[in-house]
């Protein structure tokens, strides 16, 4: 018998010795009791957290529906967009809260069901609380700029109106 064969036994013996065993049971009973407490908490953030609903979701509708992920194409026109806030004249900044609109009506709806920019609003809410009421306010200003393009945009509300749209668009996992 050589020293690996003894070795294995005498570790078998020790395992299975029914003391052992009687000491080991409360283990396995806190073990199992932990194991399902753990499962039932992934369950419920499963069920509550956003990131399942955006991330996880998103990633498996991606790869059901075998679109890869453009998201270098979306970062590279969003820094397009925070560029032209760079400049110091205002059409840049109109032209910028006008693509940021557009840019943010494209992620609600690839993330959302809806054809009308209220509908994905009202989905998109939940999401964007926080930021409802500047994107609110973005939207009504790009309506007047578009109707008007001869209407005056201060640089301030310019710079929160495209601030609000870049965090709203970084809560959804688009930028």
């Amino acid at each position: 018998m050589n020293y690996l064969d003894f070795v294995v036994s005498y570790i078998q013996k020790y395992a299975l010795n029914p003391k052992l065993q009687d000491f080991l049971w409360p283990i396995k009973i806190g073990c199992i009791f932990f194991s399902v407490v753990f499962g039932i908490c992934l369950l419920y953030f499963y069920k509550t957290s956003q990131y399942w609903n955006i991330m996880f979701y998103g990633d498996l509708k991606e790869f059901l529906a075998y679109k890869p992920s453009n998201f270098i194409d979306r970062k590279k026109k969003w820094d397009k967009i925070k560029k032209r806030m760079t400049a110091n004249i205002e059409t840049e900044w109109k032209l910028a809260l006008i693509e940021a609109d557009e840019f943010f009506y494209d992620a609600m709806a690839d993330k959302f069901n809806g054809e009308e920019y209220a509908d994905l609003f009202e989905q998109a809410k939940s999401y964007i609380a926080d930021f409802a009421g500047d994107l609110i306010a973005a939207r009504e200003s790009r309506d007047k700029i578009v109707q008007n393009s001869a209407m005056a945009l201060e640089k301030n509300k310019a710079d929160i109106f495209i601030s609000a749209y870049e965090n709203a668009l970084k809560k959804m996992r688009w930028i």
